[in-house]
């Protein structure tokens, strides 16, 4: 463990070199023909770790000077020796799927439904209906609603179903569009926003959503799991903070602006808690 703190202080500080060598018993020096060399022989040194002396991938660090020239380079390699990792960068929350769910259903509510924002929520992984169900209202839309506020006309069944629609699975997804949409009120301010983002949340069960897609690709995509696991949470802290700096004086335009703000300025550590 001394030697490891000694490493972690010193092997990228320039002024380590200038200063007194301390012995090491356990640390040591191997110099790669190339960068692809190196990895593979990092990757085959943590196999061997793994597999003869029964250590964990968790307990093994690789440190990089500059993990984002390296990135690619270690993707490759740990895929290919079949290697789960985390990287030790931060993601945007922008770039969960779950901030555009709630951007979009906020443009549906104060943007009068056009056809692009519903369909962008209806084909969220958020929205609860069944894919073959998603995708055959999506075609309805296109078809017969592909206009601001066509979702909220009740679809003509003889029309729809002349085209090959089945209605009752149209107006099923249109009713659970309708049922999200309700708790987003244009009155009360941002608040009262906040609080049917809130309800919309339970409504739909997405912290339920986001549990089950973690638990799925916790092995297969370890990082990736880890970022949706903690996206509602942070989605929801972003909402608190937005609300307080917007209160009920900036209009909903302003505020989803500043909702947007929030999301792309949080970054979310992709490192695991230490066990």
């Amino acid at each position: 463990e001394r030697e490891a703190d000694i490493l972690r202080r010193a092997l990228f500080n320039p002024e380590s070199f200038y200063k007194a060598a301390q012995p090491a018993e356990n640390v040591s020096i191997f110099e790669a023909s190339d960068e692809e060399e190196e990895f593979e022989f990092i990757a085959a040194s943590i196999k061997k770790h793994v597999i003869d002396y029964g250590e964990r991938y968790a307990k093994i660090s690789v440190m990089l000077p500059d993990l984002e020239k390296n990135e690619r380079a270690l993707a490759r390699t740990f895929s290919r020796f079949k290697i789960p990792y985390y990287a030790d960068r931060q993601l945007s929350l922008s770039e969960h799927p779950l901030c555009a769910f709630v951007v979009n259903y906020l443009l549906c509510a104060f943007a009068g439904c056009r056809f692009a924002d519903v369909d962008a929520v209806v084909s969220s992984p958020y929205f609860p209906a069944v894919n073959a169900a998603k995708d055959m209202f999506r075609n309805y839309m296109l078809r017969l609603a592909n206009y601001r506020g066509g979702i909220k006309r009740e679809p003509k069944k003889e029309i729809a179903e002349n085209l090959g629609f089945d209605t009752d699975t149209v107006e099923n997804v249109r009713k659970i569009f309708l049922k999200g949409l309700s708790f987003l009120t244009v009155k009360g301010g941002n608040s009262a926003i906040c609080a049917g983002i809130r309800a919309l949340f339970a409504a739909f069960n997405v912290q339920e959503t986001l549990k089950n897609t973690a638990e799925k690709y916790k092995d297969e995509k370890p990082a990736a799991a880890q970022f949706g696991a903690r996206a509602c949470e942070s989605v929801l802290n972003v909402l608190g903070e937005a609300e307080l700096i917007a209160g009920d004086g900036k209009d909903a335009g302003e505020f989803i602006k500043i909702l947007k703000s929030g999301f792309a300025a949080m970054k979310i550590s992709l490192i695991p808690p230490k066990a």
